[in-house]
């Protein structure tokens, strides 16, 4: 589902170049549920919107479901992520007059789209929620990848992070390790 080859992401400040990331390859099957963690400043966020068809790398491949999405314009890659990917932020980003299921759905009947996305990208779902709330997140992302979504989780959250069938650590912009978890494929159950 996801391949990416030496991506690499840099941002201009003033006079200086900050290297986000440097050079990051890897690969992530369909179905699979992977967490990426590392400290601030290690490249989680820059990785998640370059997945996530948010943003450009500055150089490197990156293939989402087959696709070049180096090659796509931007009109065509807001289509294509609006129909394949979906998003769980940090900040809500939510319209305050409508309900959360209408928040989800308003921009899927926008496409025309009734379908669910191939890919689930998620940054820091639980980061500001309590312990009982934060299982009943997990609950629901992980159901999602037990339907064949592909879950992909930013986290500072360990414990969270080994939930997932994979962990991927990032640090100062590169892949420090990649290990698959022991965590069974079943739901966690939410504190009652």
């Amino acid at each position: 589902m996801i391949e990416t080859a030496r991506l690499r992401k840099t941002f201009r400040m003033g006079d200086v170049e900050v290297e986000a990331l440097a050079g990051v390859s890897l690969r992530i099957e369909d179905g699979e549920s992977v967490a990426i963690v590392g400290a601030s400043g290690s490249g989680k966020s820059t990785l998640a919107s370059l997945i996530g068809c948010l943003d450009v790398a500055t150089s490197g491949e990156y293939r989402l479901a087959g696709r070049d999405i180096s090659r796509l314009g931007r009109a065509e890659l807001a289509r294509f992520r609006n129909e394949s990917i979906g998003f769980v932020f940090q900040g809500f980003n939510l319209m305050a007059r409508a309900s959360a299921l209408e928040n989800v759905e308003l921009p899927l009947v926008y496409a025309g789209i009734d379908g669910r996305p191939r890919l689930l990208l998620a940054d820091e779902p639980t980061g500001a929620l309590d312990s009982r709330s934060s299982a009943a997140v997990l609950d629901l992302l992980l159901a999602a990848n037990a339907c064949g979504v592909t879950l992909i989780l930013i986290t500072h959250d360990h414990e969270i992070a080994a939930a997932m069938s994979r962990v991927i650590t990032l640090h100062d912009g590169s892949v420090v390790s990649d290990v698959a978890t022991d965590a069974v494929p079943t739901l966690p159950v939410a504190a009652e």
